[in-house]
């Protein structure tokens, strides 16, 4: 018997889960459908970040800097990769710069006319897609870094 349990699945079919298809005695208990192309973007997006979730997870170092340190340099390969096989999709910009920090809420210095706290933080845009980055990048420009 197989240790695939009874019920309904719409999972990715991954070799794993192929061997584990193979291994069910009654062939019409399996129904595989071909992928949705209006929405595999996002089924193969979450499996591809469910892999890359626990890769950074198990990444190991003699200390936290070390650890986050190999994260880093996982993402930017990863980031890499996706220049290289779609590069209008990712570009150089939105490589990670600095491992230890997060752009967390940008404040504006004048306060009379953003009200006591500061102006909204930077919101990206329908169609603005490395808006963080472009902000970042006018965030240093602006700090002379």
């Amino acid at each position: 018997m197989s240790d695939l349990q009874p019920g309904v699945y719409q999972h990715l079919i991954t070799r794993e889960l192929d061997g584990l298809l193979r291994a069910v005695p009654d062939r019409d208990l399996i129904d595989r459908r071909a992928l949705d192309i209006a929405d595999s973007h996002e089924t193969l997006a979450r499996h591809l970040a469910a892999l890359t979730r626990r890769a950074l997870r198990s990444v190991r170092g003699e200390n936290d800097a070390v650890r986050l340190a190999r994260q880093v340099e996982i993402v930017n390969k990863v980031a890499d990769l996706i220049d290289d096989l779609v590069p209008e999709a990712a570009s150089p910009e939105e490589l990670l710069e600095a491992a230890e920090e997060l752009l967390g809420v940008a404040k504006s210095r004048d306060r009379d006319a953003a009200g006591a706290h500061g102006r909204e933080p930077y919101r990206r845009r329908a169609g603005d897609r490395a808006g963080v980055s472009d902000a970042a990048r006018r965030l240093r420009d602006r700090s002379g870094s």
